[in-house]
């Protein structure tokens, strides 16, 4: 699991990594997964409105 800041909803090639979570095996359909993961957003980011992407399947 890797998660990124975001502009938009929608991974991009602009989107900066905030960091990783534990690996966890697959799901089953409807299932669900709980983690907790401490991320740090960078100190020089420009104020606004962001997302932050949890990416299960991050190739």
């Amino acid at each position: 699991m890797r998660f990124y800041l975001a502009l938009g909803p929608e991974r991009g090639p602009t989107d900066r990594g905030l960091g990783s979570g534990t690996p966890f095996g697959p799901l089953a359909p409807g299932a669900s997964s709980a983690r907790t993961v401490p991320l740090t957003i960078p100190a020089t980011t420009p104020v606004g409105t962001y997302f932050v992407l949890a990416c299960a399947d991050d190739l």
